[in-house]
This record gives C-alpha cells, sequence and structure tokens, in this order.
C-alpha cells in the first residue's frame, strides 16, 4: 500500500532545463547534477516499490518524508514497514561513485578519482533515523518493531570501492534489486516458526495515520525551486 504520493517529473523537468539554460558555475553544476540524480534515483525507488507493493495491504510504503522529532529533522528517502519488520532506503547517492575509506569515512568521487567530496555516512544516518521514528511512534503505542533492514541503494552504473566497504556490504544493494531483498527478508520473518509479528493491523495502521500526520516533506518541485531562486544573482540564462 502506497501510503504517499511524491511527483517527480516536474522537479526533473525542470533541473534538465537549468543544466542547459542557465551558466552554472562548476560548483553549481554540479550541485544541479547531484540534485537531478538524487531525484531520478528517488523516482526508480518509488516506482519499484509500488509495483511489487503497491497492492499488497500488509505492507505500508512512504516515500519522500521528513519528520521533525524532537526538534531534530529526520529524513527518510524510503520507508517500507509491515507486522513484523520495517526497512529504510537511502537512494541520495544512488548514481554517484562512492568511497569508502578504512576509518569508515564515506566520499563522492569526482574526475579522475581524485577529488573527494566527504559526507556523513548514510548508513548511520539511516540507523539514527530508525531510533528517532520508533521513538516517536512509541509515543502513542506500546509494541514496537524490532527487526528492522537498512538498505543503501545503488544504481547499476554507479559505484562503491574503498577499504572500508567490506563493513557494509550487507546494507549495500542494487535499487533494481531492493524491493526484491525487503519481500524475501519479510518472507523469511513470516516462514521461521519462533517468529510472531511485532505489532498488530490495528497498531499499524496507527502508524501509518502517525507518520502521515508528522510528515513535513514539501514536493520535490519546491526543493528545485529554492535552487533556482539561489543560482539567479550569480547566474544568467543563456
Amino acid at each position: 500500500m502506497i501510503c504517499k504520493t511524491v511527483r517527480y517529473n516536474r522537479a526533473l523537468d525542470e533541473l534538465k532545463n537549468i543544466l542547459t539554460r542557465y551558466q552554472l558555475s562548476d560548483q553549481q553544476s554540479r550541485e544541479a547534477n547531484m540534485r537531478l540524480s538524487r531525484l531520478r534515483a528517488a523516482k526508480q525507488m518509488a516506482k519499484r516499490l509500488d509495483a511489487e507493493f503497491g497492492k499488497k495491504p500488509e505492507f505500508l510504503v512512504f516515500n519522500n518524508l521528513l519528520l521533525d522529532i524532537q526538534g531534530s529533522p529526520v529524513r527518510i528517502d524510503h520507508l517500507v514497514l509491515s507486522r513484523w519488520s520495517a526497512c529504510f532506503i537511502d537512494t541520495t547517492h544512488a548514481s554517484q561513485k562512492i568511497n569508502i575509506n578504512i576509518e569508515g569515512q564515506w566520499s563522492r568521487v569526482y574526475g579522475k578519482g581524485k577529488e573527494f567530496d566527504y559526507f556523513d555516512s548514510p548508513l548511520e544516518q539511516s540507523r539514527n533515523n530508525q531510533t528517532l521514528l520508533l521513538d516517536l511512534l512509541a509515543d502513542t503505542q506500546p509494541d514496537q518493531l524490532t527487526d528492522t533492514q537498512h538498505l543503501i541503494a545503488i544504481a547499476t552504473d554507479a559505484s562503491i570501492r574503498g577499504k572500508g566497504t567490506k563493513s557494509v556490504a550487507q546494507n549495500i544493494c542494487d535499487t533494481a534489486q531492493a524491493p526484491a531483498q525487503i519481500l524475501d527478508h519479510h518472507k523469511t520473518l513470516r516462514k521461521d516458526p519462533t517468529t510472531r509479528p511485532a505489532i498488530s493491523q490495528q497498531q499499524l495502521n496507527a502508524y501509518r495515520k502517525q507518520i502521515i500526520s508528522a510528515d513535513k516533506s514539501q514536493p520535490p518541485m519546491a526543493e528545485v525551486s529554492k535552487f533556482i531562486e539561489s543560482l539567479v544573482p550569480v547566474s544568467s540564462e543563456q
């Protein structure tokens, strides 16, 4: 069941227009391309999750969540809930070349592989989001989902390299395979006679209402519009 529909097409078209109509600096062009790649990945994942879970009421699918929990902004690209488990999916860097060094630091790789742009580990951020989200849900519901997955979805043309990849290998998956991986995990839990649902269907429905009520996200086009406004003082149309 898709609990939130996100419209990506207009934002994608506008970002493409920006890259052709504006005289951008290298940094602005890089930012525009990064936003374009991120939205493409998010749209593809939302479409795949819809195809797999859209007609299955035992699953709840949320895309592009932005929750304010305990004063902290919690952004979740994709969330799949069932009575048995919760899966958090990150597609933020799905179409990029990523390096993870021996210290576990994540970075985007540019050019000939010698330029690195470090960023916070999406896996650690996803785990932190889990803690905050479950705290939010626990405010009104006594039981909690205890089985969780964290997937970092990577496009076929993207890559993750570096000496730190082994420690996160089980959390990395191809974007095309993510829905099947979630479903297989769910089936494994249900087939295990020692595993029982963590929550009732009634409680799952209460989770749906609470998450939708707490969501403060804006349509993708709203974020693109803000980006365009930031370009006006320093760039012009051709």
